[in-house]
């Protein structure tokens, strides 16, 4: 069973990042882009993809950066993927970051965006596995011969019912009301509460930490890595990881497209796809 820590910080780890690259398409690369969404996420929640074009090839194509919250998740996907007919790719190049430290890796850790927490809590938690509420806010007018400004605090409590943990983020913002009467006082004071509020929800979550405590979903010697649907040819296509047996070594292998082509219907390729289940997490909170 693997067991990973994933934090709401931004992922700057190499083994994290995938790179792809000779996907030979005449689309367009926001749907190349989605495309790699698309297969990608199936193996974990993301928290970037990058499309550039790929002069090398020939016809021009394109290659990809895929960053994952989970090293685990990504070497998945790689092992999953790499040499695949995946994405108008006859065979897909995959390939793992270095897990060497770099330059990147000695930043400082920056929280998550509240929309990549959000994403990030909703897969793991459910949508139901965590609420927010703020505790109080602070609203400060100050005026003087030159300027006026609003100040606004902010503290925020995280709960997780299911995990029996909450914890708590403060913020504060202030910015000077237009002298050129652009915005109102009401208009700033409801723009900078969502901005604290924002704020104070990203603090708090920097003291989560989600372990993750096992995959897949699995029937005798076969396991479901990952799922997803091409929305192309209209296929659903199933990753799946088979034990040898007698031997502890496992092979990666890819099933036949749920399609019309393959004899099973969308509505079975869906119930499939319903029938993953998530990481078993478990939520904490730093001390």
């Amino acid at each position: 069973m693997d067991v990973e820590i994933v934090e709401f910080v931004v992922p700057k780890e190499n083994d994290k990042t995938l790179f792809v690259w000779n996907m030979r398409s005449s689309l367009s690369e926001i749907q190349i882009h989605n495309n790699v969404w698309s297969v990608f996420s199936s193996f974990g929640p993301l928290y970037l993809v990058k499309v550039t074009s790929d002069l090398e090839l020939h016809p021009p194509g394109h290659m990809a950066v895929v960053k994952f919250y989970s090293a685990v998740q990504a070497a998945e996907a790689q092992r999953c993927t790499h040499g695949h007919p995946l994405l108008h790719s006859p065979q897909l190049k995959v390939k793992l970051g270095s897990q060497q430290a770099s330059r990147v890796q000695s930043m400082s850790n920056r929280p998550l965006s509240p929309a990549h927490c959000r994403n990030l809590a909703n897969h793991y938690l459910g949508f139901n596995g965590w609420t927010s509420d703020i505790i109080t806010v602070s609203v400060h007018f100050h005026t003087d011969p030159d300027t006026s400004r609003l100040r606004i605090g902010c503290i925020l409590q995280l709960s997780f019912p299911k995990h029996s943990q909450t914890t708590r983020g403060g913020a504060v913002v202030e910015e000077s009301l237009s002298s050129t009467g652009a915005e109102t006082l009401p208009q700033l004071r409801s723009r900078l509460l969502k901005r604290v509020t924002d704020k104070a929800l990203g603090h708090a979550f920097a003291n989560v930490l989600l372990i993750l405590l096992g995959e897949y979903w699995s029937t005798d010697t076969h396991h479901l890595c990952a799922c997803f649907f091409d929305d192309i040819t209209g296929s659903c296509f199933c990753f799946c990881r088979k034990r040898k047996i007698g031997s502890g070594n496992e092979t990666v292998i890819r099933s036949v497209p749920a399609g019309a082509d393959s004899g099973r219907s969308s509505g079975e390729a869906a119930l499939l796809l319903l029938l993953m289940t998530h990481l078993c997490c478990r939520c904490f909170i730093k001390t």
